[in-house]
């Protein structure tokens, strides 16, 4: 676990308070935790990245979104000036102005304790499926560029909505039946993968997955009519079941339906 700082080259304070924040910063760096600071990133890319992804476990332990702590109300981003807990590459907590000094002052009056100590009950959270993304990026097992929370399913929405001349709430009501999120495409010079993410390996898990990505695959043809090869996957985190890898039989045969359906499986801990 450790901490994150959103700045950029304009200050996100008044100048002595810029001074006093990234003292704090170096100091729960050396005594506590590591700390990044984030400088060379749009807001747009850090919402859509980091925060957007996450605004479930930040509403969870922040009792507010994402979007209520960073869109004002005619929706202009203001990331900047944002401390964040991170955990596993996924943010977890997230405060702003005021509320960052506060934390780096809090967490530097208990430094035995770090930050363990603001969010007691995140070690007890089990890793959820964006953190498991994360991490299957950094193996570079699929390289090219990424992009999370893709939308497939509307240009067949759209179509039908000109055809029968639908009001919005016709319209809204189908894109809630038709309209998906593939959690990650990743596309490179010659294939675009389309990857579904499971915080763990086990079987309704599966069985869910396993229908999920063939929907994902016909919904991104019609949306797209790729030239590339379409290739698919499901990344799952570590099994909480400790003898897992001892059950090769069992997994080899989940596997197997997978494979009938072109549909590569990768499992944390085993294969990154």
């Amino acid at each position: 676990m450790n901490l994150r700082y959103y700045s950029s080259e304009r200050w996100d304070f008044e100048l002595k308070d810029l001074f006093y924040v990234m003292n704090l910063l170096n100091k729960v760096n050396e005594r506590v935790c590591p700390v990044e600071v984030i400088l060379d990133k749009s807001e747009e890319e850090i919402w859509k990245n980091d925060m957007l992804p996450q605004t479930r476990v930040i509403k969870k332990n922040t009792g507010k979104t994402a979007a209520e702590w960073l869109k004002s109300g005619s929706g202009n981003l203001y990331v900047y000036g944002t401390l964040a807990v991170v955990e596993n590459g996924a943010v977890q907590w997230i405060t702003k102005y005021e509320g960052v000094k506060e934390t780096l002052e809090d967490i530097l009056e208990n430094p035995e304790k770090g930050i363990e100590n603001l969010l007691d009950e995140i070690k007890e959270k089990p890793k959820d499926e964006n953190a498991v993304l994360n991490n299957f990026i950094q193996s570079g097992l699929i390289r090219g560029q990424s992009k999370r929370e893709v939308e497939v399913g509307i240009k067949h929405l759209e179509e039908r909505y000109k055809e029968r001349g639908w009001n919005e709430k016709d319209y809204n009501s189908a894109k809630n039946l038709v309209a998906k999120k593939i959690d990650l495409v990743i596309e490179n010079e010659d294939e675009i993968w389309l990857i579904e993410g499971k915080s763990e390996f086990e079987s309704k898990k599966a069985e869910e997955a396993l229908g999920q990505i063939l929907l994902y695959e016909e919904l991104y043809h019609i949306d797209h009519n790729p030239e590339k090869t379409i290739r698919k996957a499901v990344v799952f985190g570590e099994s909480s079941n400790p003898h897992l890898f001892e059950s090769l039989g069992e997994i080899s045969l989940v596997e197997k339906a997978f494979k009938r359906h072109e549909i590569k499986v990768f499992i944390e801990g085993r294969d990154f």
